[in-house]
């Protein structure tokens, strides 16, 4: 199964810093930011990990005339299955049963012969009680044999396995670590892109403000003035 972690981490920044009030006395303790500044950063990492969980659940029908005898009847048949599948530890399996009862009513046919239930308190017939055993199998490894020994016990029926992640400490602290090691790198490359960006626009600006000093220094050239005449030297003099 894929398990994502999302981590922020923060940085010292010394041009971020903040002034906290100078009557600090009037007020609760500032905030950890206000006397250390930081520049925060998101991480973020993906790992593929096999499933550690598997759930199923088991439900025992009981049909009675009273709903004492129902209940009963349901709970003896959920009591006899919880008892077998303790014998695989409750490091390896865990049960939680719960029930539900719906009253049957007397029927009766109306005008169009279709069978109506007659639902008053007075016209109850049975109880049926439905008694739930959910399964929670710590060890997949064991997920077949315990769903055949639910399957013996001849449960009304039984419902699909559902795998689930459930990650212990050491991969929650490992996940986060490579998140923050994530964070970190993405942090360095954005400042070094900003530190880039802002050495381009001060050589642009250099640039620019030698192009300017120069065109002070250019004199004009007024293209109607004549152009000046040549002057005659004579040979061997001054």
């Amino acid at each position: 199964m894929r398990l994502a972690v999302l981590a922020m981490i923060a940085a010292a920044s010394p041009a971020l810093a903040q002034t906290p009030p100078a009557d600090l006395a009037r007020y609760d303790k500032a905030p950890w930011w206000m006397d250390k500044p930081v520049i925060a950063s998101t991480g973020f990492v993906e790992s593929e990990i096999a499933p550690n969980r598997a759930t199923f659940a088991g439900r025992f029908q009981s049909v009675a005339r009273d709903a004492a005898g129902a209940t009963k009847a349901a709970a003896d048949k959920a009591r006899i299955l919880g008892r077998v599948l303790a014998a695989y530890g409750p490091e390896t399996v865990r049960v939680e049963t719960s029930f539900s009862m719906v009253p049957l009513y007397e029927q009766y046919r109306d005008k169009n012969g279709t069978m109506v239930d007659n639902e008053r308190a007075d016209k109850i017939d049975r109880y049926q009680v439905s008694a739930n055993v959910s399964v929670e199998v710590r060890d997949v490894r064991l997920v077949e044999k315990v769903y055949a020994t639910v399957l013996s016990a001849a449960p009304t029926d039984v419902s699909q396995v559902r795998f689930t992640l459930e990650p212990d400490n050491e991969t929650k602290t490992q996940m986060f670590k490579l998140a923050v090691g994530d964070a970190t790198r993405r942090k360095a490359v954005e400042i070094r892109d900003q530190q880039r960006q802002m050495w381009e626009e001060r050589a642009e600006q250099r640039r620019q403000t030698r192009v300017d000093l120069q065109s002070m220094y250019i004199p004009a050239v007024d293209p109607d003035a004549a152009p000046a005449a040549p002057v005659a030297r004579r040979p061997g003099g001054m």
